[in-house]
């Protein structure tokens, strides 16, 4: 959902703003750092619900294309995206320079 997805970035961009302090506030990186594993939990509970409420509504049949369709799904997503972090089948990014912000 867009309202998740901005909370989701407006919690990175915080994130990075403590990093980049001479001092960072712990307590409220500690904070923003489970408000955004709170965020992406509720994301994987909500996906989790999707595919308990609708498989009792489906036909045997679309249950089947379903399920293929989530197995090609996955086999996609093993391959990851380029630069996307280890364990989500991506390969991670590559170490930052010295001195050099995120992005540049």
């Amino acid at each position: 959902d867009g309202g998740r997805d901005e909370a989701m970035k407006a919690t990175l961009e915080a994130l990075e703003a403590e990093r980049a302090k001479e001092s960072p506030d712990l307590a409220k990186t500690k904070d923003l750092m489970a408000k955004r594993a709170a965020t992406m939990a509720m994301g994987e509970f909500i996906r989790f619900k999707f595919i308990i409420d609708i498989k009792p509504i489906l036909t045997p049949e679309q249950a089947k294309k379903w399920m293929d369709l989530r197995k090609k799904m996955e086999e996609r997503m093993k391959g990851g995206r380029p630069g996307g972090a280890p364990g989500q089948g991506g390969e991670g990014r590559p170490p930052r320079k010295e001195g050099k912000p995120a992005g540049e």
